[in-house]
């Protein structure tokens, strides 16, 4: 089950720092920059990263499992 874990979990983490990575970007644009876009798109913080903190990892694992065994 472990090696199961860590097979998804290198997939996940990637995508998570790739979307630290734009995150970072975004909160670091200089004053001058268009602030309408990026109050606009820091608003849908909440909705475009939730899929990060509704992760099951033991369900992650369960179902690879499954399509293993199929």
């Amino acid at each position: 089950m472990l090696e199961t874990h860590q097979r998804l979990r290198r997939a996940r983490t990637r995508k998570i720092q790739r979307s630290s990575w734009a995150t970072n970007a975004l909160l670091h644009l200089p004053d001058s920059a268009d602030l309408s876009d990026r109050d606009r798109r820091i608003a849908g913080f909440p909705r475009d990263f939730a899929w990060i903190h509704q992760f099951d990892a033991l369900q992650a694992v369960s179902g690879a499992k499954r399509s293993l065994a199929a």
